[in-house]
Formats: C-alpha cells, sequence, structure tokens
C-alpha cells in the first residue's frame, strides 16, 4: 500500500472538502442578492426594467436565433436573453462533467491497483515474522529441497531513495528480495513479460514510483539502507509490485544487512507453517483488504462526483 498517505480528516481536507464549497455557494448567493435587493417585486416579475435597458442584448439573440431552424428558434432565444442563465448552466455542465471524469478515473484507477497487487501471485499463506531467521529449520529446507514450488522465503528492510543531491529530498520505501529460483511471487511488466528478479548492482521498481518521480528503467538511482549509500541500476518497472516496495537481489541486501546468505523474515507457502512470533496472511485476507481499499476508493469516488 502508499506508504505516505493516512487516512482520516484534517483540518486541510476539512478545509477544502466542507469550508471552500460553502464559501462558494454563499458569495453566489450574495451576487444574486446583490442584483435584486434594489429592484421591486412587481419589477421583478414582469421583467420590465431588464427588456427597457437591455435592447442590445434583445437584438442580438433575435439575430443568433434567425440563424436557427424554425421549430429551434424559440428555446434560443429565450436562453440569450438571459445571459447570465447561459452562462452559469454552461458552467453547472462543465463541472458535472470535469467531477464524473475524476469520478471515473479514480475508479478505475483503484480497480486496477486491486487486481495488479494479486496478479504473479501463487502462494497461498504469507508468513511475516518478527525476526530474522538466519536459516530454514531443517523440516522445511528438507520439503523445499523435495518440491521448490511448496516454500519461498524473502528478506525487507527500509530503505531511502535520494530524490536530489543534497539528500533533502528522501522517498521513504521497502527494499525486498526473494529467492531468485521460485515460482511462488513472479513479476510482470506493463506488457505482462515476466520479469527476472535483479542481478547483483541491480533493482526493480514499481510502477507507482516510476510514474510518479519520473524514474525510468537504465536510470541510476542512490538507494539509502541505514547509514550506507549505493547507486543502483533499474533494470525492470514491475507493473505488480508493491507499492512501496524496490527488489534487489537476497544475497546482495542479506550481506548489506549483515545476515546469511539464507537469511529470511518472511515466508511464502502454499502450506501452513508454523513459526514462533509470526503473523499469517492468507491469500483470502489479501483479497479482503485490497477489496476494502477499492470500496473506499470508489465511496470517494461516487464523493468526487457529487
Amino acid at each position: 500500500m502508499i506508504e505516505e498517505v493516512q487516512k482520516g480528516v484534517s483540518v486541510t481536507t476539512l478545509g477544502i472538502g466542507l469550508f471552500v464549497p460553502c464559501l462558494v455557494f454563499l458569495v453566489l448567493t450574495y451576487m444574486m442578492y446583490g442584483m435584486i435587493r434594489k429592484k421591486e417585486t412587481a419589477v421583478l416579475i414582469t421583467d420590465a426594467s431588464n427588456r427597457s435597458g437591455n435592447l442590445k442584448v434583445l437584438r442580438m439573440a433575435d439575430r443568433v436565433s434567425a440563424l436557427f431552424p424554425k421549430k429551434q428558434r424559440m428555446p434560443v432565444r429565450l436562453a440569450l436573453r438571459n445571459l447570465v442563465a447561459l452562462v452559469l448552466l454552461l458552467l453547472s455542465i462543465l463541472i458535472l462533467l470535469v467531477m464524473f471524469n475524476l469520478a471515473y478515473a479514480l475508479n478505475r484507477s483503484s480497480v486496477y491497483v486491486s487486481e495488479s497487487q494479486m496478479e504473479g501471485r501463487n502462494y497461498a499463506y504469507e508468513i511475516q515474522l518478527d525476526t530474522v531467521k538466519q536459516q530454514l529449520p531443517e523440516d522445511l529446507a528438507n520439503q523445499k529441497a523435495e518440491n521448490s514450488g511448496m516454500y519461498t522465503t524473502y528478506s525487507k528492510s527500509d530503505c531511502e531513495i535520494q530524490l536530489d543531491r543534497n539528500k533533502k529530498e528522501m522517498l521513504h520505501q521497502t527494499v525486498g528480495a526473494f529467492d531468485a529460483k521460485q515460482t511462488m511471487f513472479e513479476l510482470f511488466d506493463q506488457n505482462g513479460s515476466q520479469i527476472g528478479f535483479p542481478k547483483e548492482g541491480e533493482v526493480v521498481i514499481s510502477e507507482h514510483i516510476s510514474e510518479t518521480y519520473g524514474i525510468r528503467k537504465e536510470d541510476r538511482i542512490r538507494l539509502w539502507i541505514g547509514e550506507k549509500a549505493f547507486d543502483l541500476k533499474v533494470c525492470a518497472i514491475a507493473e505488480n509490485a508493491e507499492t512501496n516496495w524496490i527488489y534487489m537481489q537476497k544475497e546482495q541486501l542479506n550481506q548489506i544487512l549483515g545476515y546469511s546468505e539464507k537469511a529470511y523474515c518472511g515466508i511464502l507457502s502454499n502450506a501452513a507453517v508454523l513459526e514462533e512470533n509470526a503473523h499469517v496472511v492468507t491469500r483470502e485476507e489479501r483479497e479482503a483488504m485490497l477489496k476494502r481499499n477499492t470500496v473506499s476508493n470508489q465511496i470517494s469516488a461516487v464523493i468526487c462526483e457529487v
């Protein structure tokens, strides 16, 4: 999920979503009141003053309406005689179209993200450990040797991407690394082609990072893990990557973190694994979490359209 975004109501969002629209409506109401406050009720009903003061507008309306077919002249003439109403009508239609497009785009993007976050994940359980294990228990190691498609392990750590030379703008991310020869978790690019896991000195970034910060394939980025900085080449951009994850070679990451080559802090499996101090996330739970986020975005889309 997106690390930098937090759900909730702040003073800023409350002001933008509530006070700003109310202020706009109040200003428009006051403007409308200012246009009629000094006029007599009879004048407003008969519109006599407008007829006497807007002869040029009436003539223009008659001339323009004459260009239309006979059946459409009357509605056009009536619309053009009240320019304020016409402008407000066009403005309301424009605002409605903009809100509809924003709502549709938000809805489609939420569905796209949720679908991509399940792609390439061919496991039933994710076991997240609270501590790093230096190697698999003997029974799991034997099962993995007999059936490589049953288990795979991964390592991860907090990291930062340096976006400028002065280290003033840093992007907080998670760097992860999986076993290279496995089919439990596969990365794909925008064309649906499978991406091999990176070699030493390379990283795979998410589509979110690429689109947001303009980082492209073959670019070099500076990655900070703890107090150490590494200049790495972007070898691919993954469509189905976790939004705030960067992927690198597992052996290199474990070496940077001071762990053994086989160290891990998580397991992907198609069978239940008992590990102490572990949190298990099933495939169904992951789908439910993504669905909740999608529904939340769809509700936001409806609010945006309203």
